[in-house]
């Protein structure tokens, strides 16, 4: 088991390990999980067996019903960020409803 493997053995370290790649600002302000993020974090994660991981733990999170609501403007939560992942991955593998 690697690093990453072992700390996203919680939906916790999921979340802290997605934290990462949305851009940051003035070490206060987190941003939207965007398109080109996404792109990034997958030459670093493998995002199937992080994808997996969150179905594992909540597979209810992996039903996205408003995406109006994902991205927003002000600072955005783990939680968002979380739903970002999940949409980005969804998108590129057509599991989008």
């Amino acid at each position: 088991m690697n690093y990453i493997e072992h700390n996203i053995d919680t939906m916790e370290g999921v979340k802290k390990l997605i934290r990462n790649f949305p851009a940051f600002w003035n070490n206060e302000y987190h941003g939207n999980l965007e398109e080109q993020n996404y792109q990034y974090m997958k030459e670093l994660v493998d995002v199937e067996k992080l994808y997996d991981r969150i179905k594992s733990l909540e597979p209810d999170l992996l039903k996205i019903d408003n995406l109006i609501d994902i991205f927003v403007d002000e600072t955005v939560s783990e939680d968002k960020n979380l739903q970002q992942f999940i949409y980005w991955y969804q998108k590129e593998n057509d599991l989008l409803n």
